[in-house]
């Protein structure tokens, strides 16, 4: 659910993909290379295969993978040719391109090592991924940190209506936002936001929100609220978080009462 534009490296690795298909197609018609050409059209098979799906992101990571064994071996012809030729300028090409997937791999593993760092990385390049939103709602949370949860919402909010203001403006193009999906990531999201309520002032506030999320979705989405339809799993996690607040709700706010009695005003 992304804005594939605003991905600069997966605009270009797909412009590389149609320069790579368009050499490949040359080599297959020069007799001479047919089997150079074989070898990199089954490396790009899977991403030839990826546009089919009419899927919003552009060039996804885990698309790449079933291409690599191909691209490696592509290499390794490459760097035994290059062997034959000059064994020392191979040796300081090998060493170049070890050290330059060492440090990516390195990079990015710094990313996905901390959900948050992770999360912001996915938003710094698809603003209106409220997945990635959804999960720094969950870290906030965790942290007991529930004021980060509600000024979160605003910007899932802000982003929901862009993917609206977006498919409306866009009907014609056919490559539009899943609005399911869009709404599944705001109406979890809207949990996040009823769990850091009942923690923060208590069951009432976060109850009242469920059933005004609920109207809201009952207006513009009325099968999310009808449990035999397939699209009620979108709304279920509320409606189960709203029973099980009902069924806990007053004893969690019965030690919300003790602890604040407990605190003395004179503490800093």
């Amino acid at each position: 659910m992304t804005r594939s534009l605003a991905d600069v490296p997966a605009v270009l690795m797909t412009i590389a993909v149609g320069v790579v298909f368009l050499v490949a197609l040359w080599m297959i018609i020069s007799k001479r290379l047919r089997f150079y050409g074989g070898i990199a059209m089954l490396a790009l098979a899977p991403l030839l295969l990826r546009f089919l799906y009419p899927i919003s992101e552009l060039m996804v990571e885990y698309r790449i993978y079933p291409a690599m064994p191909w691209v490696a071996l592509l290499v390794g012809i490459g760097f035994a040719a290059l062997y034959q030729k000059n064994e020392r300028v191979t040796r300081i090409a090998g060493t170049l391109l070890v050290v330059v997937c060492v440090s990516g791999s390195i990079m990015r593993s710094l990313v996905w090592q901390d959900v948050t760092v992770l999360a912001q990385n996915v938003l710094d390049q698809y603003p209106t991924n409220n997945r990635a939103r959804n999960e720094l709602q969950r870290a906030a949370y965790l942290e007991g940190d529930y004021q980060r949860v509600f000024e979160l919402r605003k910007d899932v909010l802000d982003a929901v209506a862009e993917v609206r203001r977006y498919n409306e403006e866009n009907v014609a193009r056919g490559r539009l936002y899943n609005v399911n999906q869009a709404n599944s990531w705001y109406l979890k999201s809207e949990a996040k936001v009823a769990l850091a309520l009942a923690e923060y002032v208590g069951s009432e506030p976060a109850l009242a929100h469920i059933e005004s999320v609920e109207e809201h979705a009952r207006a513009l989405y009325p099968e999310y609220l009808n449990e035999d339809h397939k699209d009620y799993k979108y709304m279920k996690p509320l409606v189960d978080l709203r029973e099980m607040i009902h069924k806990h709700g007053a004893a969690h706010d019965r030690r919300l009462a003790e602890q604040a009695s407990n605190i003395d005003p004179n503490e800093p």
